[in-house]
């Protein structure tokens, strides 16, 4: 733009010169509009400041890691002035790591129109990723003048951890326990080994519920309701903090969602125990489906604790009580022989205590009596979610 503002003097300076040395209307005239242009063209852009509107969307506000997200930038002209020339600086970011990128597009803008452009950004790792027009910037037809709008319009999408259950196959430890041989006589529930009830087939029943040897014998579908083992409970304990690295709250993340996925596969019912820092309490949240999984995550993304002070370790036993068995997820790594002593002695439940820390240069498991410790170098989730919910050494 500075060459242009040059070249633009010099052709004033010229225009001036070719009045005086040419006295004439032509010469006038040509004087008169090349010393205007840049005034008029100075108005066009204030009021293209004012009158072009920006907006930024997302197509859902989900996503998975790794996969494209598609984005819509909207750009409102309700002036009569095209600008075949624009800048529209991108800034966006994962909040988890606050590691900021940028994207430049470059566009024209027409008159009297509302134009969608679509894009599309990824993320490496779970999170909230935040896309914002930090800036545009407007040029006028020769590029002489521009102006600089700054829209602050921003998005959030929350991206979420892949699932793989053709790697997986995990049947709760519950399912399978001798310890829980007493079942309820007044509720359903999903265990397998033990049937409470028999009916006729009615449409939403699961399909992998039907009793199919006695289905062919009385010439209808039979539909199979298992009993609840009364003493049977999971709960998956979260204990995360955002710290400078995004690398071990990913694999927390991807740890925790592809647990719970799996249950939820299994059809089992479990629990979900938080801090809330807003709240400032521990809280329990009741988990049975995939939506609900998906919320509680986006929950959990928005409530992460910044405080290194807090610990839910503290208060583990509330979480222990009337659970058969229970895994405590955490990124705030700690050797500290009296936390493994109090997870130890606390109940009889069956704990997997699964530490993810970026010091770690290798997986190392040690199972203890209803105690697994796991400890999980960040970014290796693949080689260790198997291991943790299908492997008690």
């Amino acid at each position: 733009m500075i060459i242009t503002k040059i070249f633009y003097f010099i052709l004033i300076i010229i225009s001036i010169l070719f009045y005086f040395l040419y006295i004439g209307d032509l010469s006038l005239y040509l004087m008169i509009f090349i010393i205007s242009l840049p005034v008029l063209l100075g108005i066009i852009i204030l009021i293209a400041k004012f009158k072009i509107k920006f907006d930024i969307s997302a197509a859902s506000p989900t996503s998975v890691k790794n996969e494209k997200c598609k984005f819509t930038l909207s750009i409102k002209n309700k002036t009569i002035f095209p600008f075949s020339n624009s800048l529209i600086k991108i800034e966006y970011k994962n909040k988890l790591s606050g590691i900021k990128n940028y994207m430049d597009i470059y566009v024209p803008i027409h008159p009297l129109t509302e134009e969608k452009l679509n894009f599309y950004l990824s993320s490496d790792y779970c999170g909230i990723l935040n896309i914002k027009i930090q800036s545009v910037k407007i040029y006028d037809f020769i590029k002489l003048f521009s102006c600089k709008i700054k829209p602050n319009i921003n998005t959030d999408i929350y991206i979420l951890p892949n699932i793989d259950f053709d790697n997986i196959s995990h049947i709760s430890k519950v399912l399978n326990d001798d310890n829980n041989d007493i079942y309820s006589k007044i509720k359903s529930g999903d265990d397998p080994s033990e049937i409470f009830e028999l009916k006729s087939y009615i449409p939403g029943d699961k399909i992998n519920r039907i009793h199919w040897n006695l289905s062919f014998k009385r010439n209808k579908f039979i539909t199979k309701y298992y009993s609840q083992p009364v003493n049977s409970s999971i709960i998956v304990v979260l204990d995360l903090i955002k710290i400078n690295s995004i690398y071990s709250i990913d694999t927390a993340i991807e740890l925790f969602y592809n647990i719970s996925a799996q249950m939820i596969k299994n059809q089992i019912t479990f629990e979900i125990c938080y801090f809330n820092p807003q709240s400032q309490e521990i809280e329990f949240i009741n988990i049975s489906d995939i939506d609900t999984l998906i919320e509680i995550t986006i929950l959990l993304m928005n409530n992460f604790i910044v405080d290194y002070n807090y610990s839910i370790i503290n208060d583990i036993g509330k979480a222990c009580i009337n659970k058969s068995e229970l895994f405590f997820i955490t990124n705030k790594y700690e050797n500290n022989y009296n936390i493994i002593k109090l997870f130890d002695n606390n109940y009889s439940t069956e704990k997997s205590l699964i530490f993810v820390s970026d010091t770690f240069s290798k997986s190392k498991f040690k199972y203890l009596e209803n105690l697994t410790i796991a400890e999980i170098p960040a970014g290796k989730f693949n080689e260790n979610i198997e291991k943790i919910l299908n492997d008690k050494g």
